[in-house]
């Protein structure tokens, strides 16, 4: 956030791509911006895609790449009612979300973020897709 507000920073559009070319833009973005895990800050992945996430993982220092066994784990050991994704969630920078399932939360929540409390996403003309005017 750059004050106060959530900013997008790349936007773009990559029609069926193959996911190791993917790797490489986003390891840019992440030197080029203030992306990091102790700046407060997640990614989440589709997590449909198992192997570009064990991938993306692999290129950033202290991700677990072994998550599925984490997730695994985490399933067996706490209750339900105790395993949210807000628990799973807190000591990961990538996070495997699978937007099938979540699509619809993820949404409202944007929609919410974007209308609510003067707004928090500061979108920048040039992303005129992005733009709710």
């Amino acid at each position: 956030m750059i004050g106060g507000k959530a900013n997008v920073l790349h936007a773009e559009e990559y029609p069926r791509p193959d996911f190791n070319e993917m790797i490489e833009p986003i390891m840019s973005l992440l030197d080029k911006y203030p992306i990091s895990f102790d700046n407060r800050c997640r990614i989440c992945v589709d997590g449909v895609n198992r192997s570009f996430l064990r991938a993306l993982k692999d290129r950033i220092p202290g991700e677990p790449v072994n998550y599925e066994q984490t997730i695994a784990y985490l399933n067996q050991h706490i209750e339900p009612t105790n395993f949210t994704l807000k628990s799973a969630i807190q000591d990961k920078f990538l996070i495997p979300v699978h937007f099938s399932n979540e699509h619809k939360n993820m949404l409202a929540h944007w929609k919410q973020m974007l209308e609510y409390n003067d707004g928090v996403v500061a979108i920048h003309p040039r992303f005129n897709k992005l733009s709710p005017h």
